[in-house]
């Protein structure tokens, strides 16, 4: 990537060059998430994807994006986050711009290895400051899907689905995520 001002500030954030790696911007520094993910987060990405999508498009919802994408959190200073995959609904349409500019209504993150407590938690505070209305976090290792949701600006976990349970979301009503499809075998 070439050379970017120190710390980044959005208009030099417009001018960098398209990239495949996934990166955060946290107060104007890439954080770069290395190594690439591998063969299971991105299975796990796809079949949450694939079902997310084909809910949101029976019912006309609104659209499903899949990492990379940035979100942007502030634009001073710079502040984006790359969830592995969000859904922004029809009334929040004005948000999908060349980046999503302000909170999606749901994102999910896959939990690797490179994710601690804390970062999760900055993570989720981020998505609280811009209005995200709900967020799943897959832990693949557990095999289990915890649903958070902002209560008094703070993200709580809300409920934890297991093996042969189906996932609820307050975002998506109708939407019955079986959890067994999402984890690979």
């Amino acid at each position: 990537m070439a050379s970017v001002p120190k710390p980044l500030d959005y208009a030099a954030y417009l001018k960098t060059p398209e990239t495949k790696r996934r990166f955060d911007i946290v107060d104007g520094e890439f954080q770069f998430m290395s190594p690439a993910p591998d063969t299971i987060h991105q299975q796990t990405v796809l079949e949450v994807c694939d079902y997310l999508k084909r809910h949101v498009e029976r019912y006309d919802l609104g659209q499903v994006f899949v990492s990379p994408v940035d979100v942007i959190i502030s634009k001073t200073p710079m502040r984006t986050r790359q969830p592995d995959v969000l859904y922004v609904s029809r009334s929040r349409q004005h948000l999908v711009q060349a980046q999503i500019e302000g909170g999606p209504d749901l994102v999910v993150e896959i939990l690797s290895p490179g994710n601690t407590p804390k970062r999760v938690q900055e993570k989720l505070r981020d998505y609280a400051a811009i209005g995200v209305l709900e967020a799943w976090l897959l832990d693949r290792k557990q095999r289990v899907i915890g649903v958070w949701r902002p209560v008094q600006g703070v993200f709580q976990q809300t409920a934890l689905y297991h093996p042969g349970q189906r996932v609820r979301s307050n975002v998506l009503p109708r939407l019955r995520l079986p959890v067994d499809r999402v984890f690979p075998r």
